[in-house]
């Protein structure tokens, strides 16, 4: 992963950086986003399990790599900043984050992931789990396993034909049945869903290879396009609906993308959580205290572009050449820019709360 620098307007000393970046963000991020990642992850499914990985790490051996990568975040990938901040040398630093990133499997050069990290870093939410409210003694339930661990998977087909639904329900029942496991099908308008359940000889891996078959299939067996978005293992088919409620949203984010027809929530786990954040966003107008809204005011009366470049800056986790690139602009002309877009919005680019409010913000517009 690329070190850069923080931006050379406003760059606080050491002292001012561990007060502005202190490792723990929970208690002064802005009450709105607090509440929004309270509110999401509290959600079980919507947490990055590399987060999660890196707190078993750190348990057992005491190494450190949460903080490593909360002050990582915090510093914009600044390595001097960073070390600082943890009070180690730089290169303890640097080994640290190549391990953390070996040991999570995290891919820090994506925005997203690195935005969605920082938001559940920045909440003390314990997730809460989801009521076993699926009648197990309903009529479709029979034949499966009630306390066998199961997935649902949502297919949609993209087509106006009515009764390619049923069609391809009655594909997908027999690619179960080929599969030796048992299944469950519904279809609810032009979304087909089925629950399956989960053996010591059927993986979810393996499923999942079915799903994409099925979904190969359809088109050249049925002349139908689908896509299919695979919900995360349950305990029992009590727990189906929580499953179901994640499938439908990773079915969301297959068809906004585009490209593969199919994908697991770990697939598209950054674009379901930043949507739960958009839904869950409706009564908090102005996440980041305003900043976003007063860049696009000026934007929008002195035909600037700022709300852009400052999306650029932090999508390039503080790369101003690469920002620059990304604006089609000289590196002095958006560090200029770098500097009236802190005066207009009212804040310091070197505090990484109000970077992560308005970086949410400017995701969620």
């Amino acid at each position: 992963m690329t070190m850069y620098a923080l931006p050379d307007a406003g760059v606080p000393g050491a002292t001012d950086l561990t007060s502005a970046m202190g490792l723990d963000v929970s208690g002064v991020t802005p009450p709105a986003v607090r509440n929004l990642c309270s509110t999401v992850f509290a959600r079980p499914f919507l947490r990055m399990p590399q987060i999660e990985t890196l707190r078993a790490y750190d348990l057992q051996h005491a190494s450190g790599y949460l903080a490593t990568l909360r002050a990582c975040l915090d510093s914009l990938g600044n390595a001097a900043a960073s070390a600082d901040l943890l009070g180690v040398h730089v290169n303890t630093f640097r080994y640290r984050l190549r391990r953390l990133v070996q040991v999570a499997g995290l891919d820090l050069d994506d925005a997203d992931t690195r935005l969605v990290c920082a938001l559940e870093l920045a909440t003390d939410a314990r997730p809460v789990p989801y009521p076993s409210d699926t009648d197990v003694a309903a009529p479709q339930w029979r034949g499966l396993t009630p306390s066998a661990p199961v997935a649902v998977v949502a297919f949609r087909v993209l087509s106006d034909d009515e009764d390619a639904p049923c069609r391809l329900a009655r594909m997908v029942a027999l690619s179960w049945d080929a599969f030796r496991t048992s299944a469950w099908c519904d279809v609810t308008g032009h979304t087909v869903y089925s629950v399956v359940t989960l053996g010591s000889s059927s993986t979810y891996e393996v499923a999942a290879t079915t799903v994409r078959r099925v979904v190969r299939e359809a088109e050249s067996a049925l002349g139908v396009t689908a896509v299919a978005g695979i919900g995360p293992v349950v305990d029992g088919a009590a727990q189906a609906d929580a499953s179901r409620r994640v499938a439908d949203e990773v079915l969301r984010a297959v068809v906004r993308r585009g490209g593969d027809h199919v994908a697991t929530l770990d697939e598209v786990r950054t674009s379901v959580v930043l949507s739960a954040f958009a839904a869950a966003a409706a009564e908090w107008p102005d996440l980041d205290g305003g900043i976003v809204r007063r860049l696009a005011e000026h934007d929008a009366s002195r035909g600037t572009d700022y709300v852009e470049s400052l999306r650029a800056y932090l999508d390039c986790f503080g790369d101003v050449t690469d920002a620059a690139a990304r604006a089609y602009v000289h590196v002095r002309t958006f560090r200029y820019r770098l500097r009236r877009i802190a005066e207009i919005g009212g804040f310091r680019l070197d505090d990484p709360v109000a970077r992560l409010s308005a970086h949410l913000a400017l995701r969620l517009r």
